[in-house]
């Protein structure tokens, strides 16, 4: 199935930009390398068939259409384990990820367990724990296995994969009640994380725990650009990141105002920024925590060369 996709995506993008003669060309070029020599041979015996019928109507339609028979139904209790198949074949996008989103799942609904949030939202989050990431597969290998900084456009794919993990969410009656969670992975309290940039009132806790969860355990997986912390290291990071404005300003009896404008300037003291770069250093977890809202260790960065580099 995996050389089927990967036949049909090639084929799809580029007839999309060089049309059919352009889609055959490339096909036949990568036939025996990258792509499956039989199944190039294939399309290309189809290839003017295959290209108008993927043209035409809605894709997701056609897949369904020609879903094998006998069609198997699963009771709504089974959606767990069939989550987690899901969870495995995301976290398979990068060899550091492996295991991340079932870890994820785990570490949210034992928060949930202890806040006491009801049995309701810790089925909810076990779920999107397991399927938050889903929307990784969308963006190219080499971005996420990039040792250095991203260039902007780099950068706008990864901010999207949380987007793209709600849409798929969204095209299931069964799981679209969790889209908007899993979605909001990325999100930080004072405005910063992504694809929103949703701040704290519009958080509930479920959202809140999800985050925490995704970046601690992110954070104790190795990243092309760094290593992994210790799960005290990442306890640690993980209480920095939890400093708001709001808290700063409680602390100092001083309006939030006045404390966001504080910080704003220690920031431009150091040279670093409370907002995610265009060219992304992808901050402790790979992107996975780019709510760059704190002067914190792992986003400080040195000078070699005459480049951006992290420290």
């Amino acid at each position: 199935m995996a050389r089927v996709a990967r036949v049909a995506a090639t084929a799809a993008r580029l007839a999309a930009a060089a049309g059919r003669e352009g889609a055959l060309d490339a096909i036949r070029a990568r036939a025996g390398g990258m792509l499956d020599p039989r199944l190039c041979e294939l399309f290309a015996a189809h290839a003017d068939e295959l290209i108008a019928e993927a043209e035409e109507g809605d894709p997701r339609e056609l897949v369904l259409e020609r879903e094998p028979q006998p069609v198997a139904y699963r009771r709504r209790d089974e959606l767990p384990e069939l989550a987690a198949v899901f969870a495995d074949y995301a976290d398979l996008k990068t060899p550091f990820t492996h295991g991340h989103s079932r870890e994820v799942a785990r570490l949210a609904v034992a928060t949930a367990q202890r806040l006491r949030l009801g049995a309701e939202a810790a089925s909810r989050l076990e779920l999107a724990g397991l399927l938050h990431d889903l929307g990784r597969v969308a963006v190219s290998s080499s971005i996420w296995e990039k040792p250095g900084p991203l260039t902007g456009a780099e950068w706008e794919q990864v901010r999207l994969h949380p987007y793209r993990s709600e849409r798929i969410l969204a095209g299931s009656e069964a799981l679209e009640p969790l889209a908007r969670l899993a979605g909001t992975h990325h999100e930080r309290l004072d405005g910063s994380g992504y694809h929103r940039g949703c701040e704290a009132r519009e958080l509930p806790a479920p959202a809140r725990v999800l985050a925490a969860a995704d970046a601690y355990q992110a954070m104790t997986q190795r990243r092309p650009h760094r290593d992994a912390l210790d799960p005290e290291q990442a306890a640690e990071e993980l209480g920095r990141e939890c400093r708001t404005n709001r808290e700063i300003a409680e602390r100092l009896v001083i309006s939030r105002r006045t404390a966001e404008h504080h910080v704003q300037h220690i920031y431009a003291k150091i040279g670093e920024s409370s907002r995610p770069p265009r060219r992304c250093s992808r901050s402790s977890t790979a992107c996975s925590t780019p709510a760059a809202s704190r002067p914190s260790r792992i986003l400080r960065r040195r000078r070699a060369g005459g480049a951006r580099v992290r420290a």
